[in-house]
């Protein structure tokens, strides 16, 4: 259970892929990094409380807005390679695809697409705007270690 402290409310994904919706579940970023980027899923924001209640826009937009917790889609092929021999680090990646990271608020491309969300989550199989973004590895600020749902942007 995630609980944001902002407006107190609590939020229940049932399970990773309702966090992050992939390709299983139809959501398609629709976008491949470039050589030294890479391609990141933002958490959706919860549209009902754990307790049932719907949630005003405001705070769906808010809750949105203020996600740091991603997911790792992809990484572009020149990602953890000497710039002018393309040798990898020694150090080797930082992170691997499936990998969840906290993203800075106002770095990066941030972008969405549509997304009909599966009777399973919502009976109404209302279209939701999934949020990705694009950053430099560099600029990446940690990476998530257990569940990425216990995490909130609000302390």
């Amino acid at each position: 259970m995630q609980q944001n402290f902002a407006s107190g409310a609590t939020f229940d994904f049932q399970s990773i892929e309702e966090a992050f919706p992939g390709l299983k579940e139809g959501c398609d970023p629709l976008t491949e990094p470039l050589p030294h980027m890479v391609l990141l899923q933002i958490r959706r924001a919860k549209k009902v409380t754990a307790g049932g209640i719907e949630l005003p826009d405001e705070v769906q937009q808010a809750e949105a807005g203020n996600t740091q917790v991603a997911k790792v889609i992809a990484i572009g092929r020149n990602c953890f390679k000497h710039p002018d021999t393309a040798k990898p680090w020694a150090e080797g990646p930082w992170f691997e695809v499936g990998e969840f990271m906290r993203i800075p608020k106002f770095n990066g491309y941030r972008f969405s697409v549509k997304w009909k969300v599966p009777k399973k989550w919502d009976p109404s199989e209302r279209i939701e705007d999934i949020g990705f973004v694009m950053f430099e590895p560099i600029h990446l600020t940690a990476k998530v270690r257990g569940d990425p749902r216990a995490i909130t942007a609000y302390a």
